[in-house]
């Protein structure tokens, strides 16, 4: 199949920085790009390894918030216990920040690239699978730009600010363990912007309204963000 003349010249002119710019300003023509040519192992390693570099230059701050909390509320074991969780507290806030930096972003496109794939083949609009996912890189976007965000607040302020610090609605409530705090938690600007990047990216990829994707990523986001309040507001250190 023929690619369309005008995406050929605008893949020739841009190059992955400009893809990734266009996600914010021109999503439409970069799904429309992603549509004909679903490349997307180059943005995902990139963004991979922006966040492990992020993730490494922040560890000690990270390592110091989870001694700073621990001695703020100490875990129910023995005195003689303490000290020894304590000395491996660093070393396990350092192993498991350098997991979830490189495995969750990959997680996460994944499963909205197979919560693409269900809506494609219940709607009849048959999709591969690998379009999706490259929509599911580049509709992250927005989420990584608020992780940058996150990180350079932890660089930036006290270790004992940074508990209450949150790019969610939660920060315009006190700290509380209440399910409407544990639910504005989730309500990040970011994450919704980046639905609505999934929503668009798969309905130009499927060839449809963006109204029903865009609905269904939302409702699929609800549907989390009630668990989690839940599960948040219900977990043993709840107030």
């Amino acid at each position: 199949m023929a690619q369309d003349p005008q995406i050929v010249e605008r893949e020739k002119r841009s190059g992955g920085g400009c893809r990734f710019l266009r996600a914010f300003y021109a999503p439409r023509q970069l799904f429309e790009e992603l549509a004909e040519k679903p490349s997307f192992l180059a943005m995902a390693l990139t963004l991979t390894a922006i966040n492990l570099v992020l993730l490494v230059v922040a560890l000690p701050k990270l390592q110091a918030l989870a001694l700073h909390m621990f001695e703020q509320n100490p875990p129910p074991v023995p005195p003689e216990e303490l000290e020894r969780v304590r000395a491996l507290l660093p070393k396990q806030v350092a192993i498991g920040g350098v997991a979830s930096g490189v495995l969750f972003p990959w997680i996460i496109w994944l499963l909205v690239a197979l919560a693409l794939k269900i809506y494609a083949a219940f709607s009849t609009k048959e999709t591969p699978y690998r379009t999706l996912f490259a929509v599911a890189v580049f509709g992250y976007l927005p989420v990584f730009l608020g992780s940058i965000i996150a990180y350079a607040l932890i660089l930036a302020l006290p270790v004992q600010s940074l508990p209450h610090v949150t790019l969610s609605l939660a920060a315009f409530l006190p700290q509380q363990k209440t399910l409407l705090y544990n639910f504005l938690a989730q309500c990040s600007p970011f994450t919704w912007w980046s639905l609505v990047l999934w929503g668009l990216g798969s309905a130009v990829a499927m060839r449809t309204k963006p109204s029903g994707p865009v609905l269904y990523m939302f409702g699929l986001w609800l549907l989390v963000a009630l668990l989690l309040a839940v599960l948040g507001t219900l977990s043993p250190g709840a107030a």
